[in-house]
């Protein structure tokens, strides 16, 4: 009784869950409300950021971790649930009343943890290949076939290319820039 109560008060007035009312600003564009705390929110692909500061609901999605030699340069990244929009319950219409249920996706967590690069083969990705560096110090990583300088941080990160996610390392006869 109380979950339909509740269930009841977070919805809109034409019948969609709050986290999903969609509403314009002054300028005419479209703004998403929070879920927990009515305010507009900020969509940037994944990323979900309350304008209020709340998180959605104590989650704060926009906090990943960061890369470290303790995760191996794989950090853990926050993902929001496709099916459920990062609430942890779908909801439906039964007899002219909204009823929710825990999202069978998520169990009910509303996000994923899962790591920046996809650990299809993970041996292949543990393993260090070495780089050939040309003169002007580029690079090609022997991966993902992706020409880079070594010098460039953006690139990659203490042995691992950002964009693939391998394990690379440098000539013993190269001088860091």
């Amino acid at each position: 009784m109380f979950d339909a109560l509740a269930k009841w008060f977070s919805f809109g007035r034409d019948n969609t869950p709050r986290s999903e009312v969609k509403t314009k600003d002054k300028y005419g564009n479209d703004l998403t409300l929070c879920a927990k705390c009515k305010v507009p929110v900020v969509v940037q692909g994944a990323v979900i950021k309350c304008l209020n500061g709340c998180h959605m609901g104590d989650i704060d999605y926009t906090r990943d971790e960061s890369s470290c030699q303790q995760n191996n340069y794989n950090p853990l990244q926050i993902q929001i649930c496709s099916k459920c929009g990062g609430d942890g319950k779908e909801y439906f219409k039964e007899d002219d009343a909204w009823c929710a249920i825990v999202c069978a996706q998520c169990n009910g967590q509303g996000v994923f943890h899962l790591r920046k690069y996809s650990i299809e083969d993970e041996q292949a990705l543990a393993r260090v290949l070495p780089l050939e560096v040309n003169a002007e110090g580029w690079a090609r990583c022997p991966k993902c076939n992706f020409q880079f300088q070594v010098s460039d941080k953006n690139v990659w990160l203490d042995g691992r290319h950002k964009r693939c996610g391998q394990k690379l390392s440098l000539p013993e006869n190269y001088a860091s820039l």
